[in-house]
């Protein structure tokens, strides 16, 4: 395998060899300044010998991006990916693994499996076609705060599949590149999926955190730590805890950092600290991979992915904030405020656009209600997203129950 090296000044790459051999890259974020500082390379240091750089290229080494997880040699970048892949390869106890439903969904299957045409779609209880974009809900419940999130990717799978958001009922099939169904270089440790009624704005700026980077056009992402796969179209209720600003090329790709409600560590993970407390070095692990994958799959580091906020984690509070800017992102879409950018939108609503149907399951009984599908930022941000009081809703909770009220559209 040949990798294409990027020309990267002395200083660049003795940062990026530190972050290689595991030394930690002490960054401290200042908010209001936007700056990123090492502790031991100074931000004159990091100008030297920048003749070779865009004055874009400049400005984003001294903004707040951090610079890539893993980029070096070849050789470095593989000796990593197999380091990280052995890491992540530790047996683990299987677990019975409990899923609930908030709609009632069933799949139907079109093309055959590994090729191009292959679709999977889904269907309502009465066998019409839905979007699992825009028909699933956002919100699980209003208090505690939880979400939907459709499973794209099982854990420990590596076809890379996703929301066709370009597709009439926006399928899940696999991505593609130069006709090639795609594949991750390795199996992703994580549950893998989006949030339905988000949508990152690629019109939006995201500040100089993440570089004024603008939205990649697609679902807010989900990473679910929990135990055990989730199946490929599963709608399941998680809880977040934190999240992190992933820039792949131009583009802001947020990672939401989640688990699912019926995992037996739930009632004990609220946020980023608890998940190093339980789990010591998963966040660290997923940014690494997030980093690392696409320059292994391209054999090109120049692929390397990098990260807004220093590269350092933020608060389940924080993560709140994206989901709920999303939907508003979304809502805008829907309300024909934003460009379409051909994606495929319902042809015609039976509701007001403010509020959707959404299904809440209480002990093996579900019942419907049309709420605001936004809830107060004030609750959000104030207590309810802690989880303090948090108690597994699993239990007595029957998914082949739950139902769901008629389309948004027909």
């Amino acid at each position: 395998m040949s990798i294409k090296q990027a020309n990267l000044n002395p200083v660049r790459m003795d940062i990026y060899r530190r972050m290689i051999n595991g030394v930690r890259f002490n960054m401290q974020a200042n908010e209001q300044e936007g700056e990123c500082r090492d502790t031991d390379i100074t931000p004159e240091e990091l100008q030297s010998d920048n003749e070779e750089y865009s004055e874009q290229y400049i400005l984003r080494s001294q903004s707040s991006l951090a610079p890539p997880i893993e980029v070096s040699v070849i050789k470095e970048v593989e000796e990593a990916w197999h380091a990280l892949s052995q890491e992540l390869d530790q047996p683990t106890v299987r677990q019975e693994i409990k899923t609930i439903g908030s709609v009632y969904i069933s799949h139907e299957e079109y093309g055959s499996k590994d090729s191009i045409e292959y679709r999977l779609f889904f269907n309502n209880e009465e066998g019409h076609k839905i979007s699992p974009w825009h028909d699933v809900p956002l919100w699980f419940s209003e208090s505690p705060i939880l979400y939907n999130m459709i499973v794209e990717i099982p854990k420990l799978t590596n076809k890379k599949f996703e929301i066709n958001t370009k597709e009439a009922y926006t399928p899940l099939y696999q991505d593609r590149k130069l006709e090639r169904l795609r594949t991750y270089p390795g199996p992703i440790p994580w549950n893998y999926g989006a949030f339905p009624q988000t949508w990152e704005d690629p019109e939006k700026s995201g500040g100089e955190l993440v570089g004024f980077c603008h939205g990649d056009n697609d679902p807010l992402d989900a990473v679910e730590i929990g135990f055990g796969p989730l199946p490929r179209g599963t709608v399941i209720p998680v809880k977040v805890l934190g999240c992190l600003a992933l820039i792949d090329g131009d583009e802001l790709d947020w990672k939401i950092i989640c688990i699912r409600v019926c995992d037996p560590h739930a009632s004990r993970l609220n946020n980023i600290d608890d998940i190093e407390s339980l789990f010591p070095g998963t966040v660290d692990r997923i940014r690494r991979w997030f980093g690392l994958y696409k320059a292994v799959e391209n054999k090109d580091i120049a692929k390397m992915n990098m990260y807004g906020h220093c590269g350092e984690p933020q608060s389940a509070e924080f993560a709140h904030s994206i989901v709920l800017e999303t939907h508003h992102a979304y809502l805008r879409l829907m309300e024909g405020q934003s460009k379409s950018e051909s994606l495929w939108l319902p042809p015609l609503m039976n509701c007001d656009i403010n509020h959707y149907n959404c299904i809440l399951s209480t002990q093996s009984t579900s019942a419907t209600c049309s709420i605001d599908t936004t809830p107060s930022m004030t609750n959000i941000l104030h207590g309810k997203s802690k989880h303090t009081d948090f108690e597994n809703p699993c239990d007595g909770l029957l998914s082949s129950n739950a139902r769901s009220e008629p389309l948004l559209y027909k």
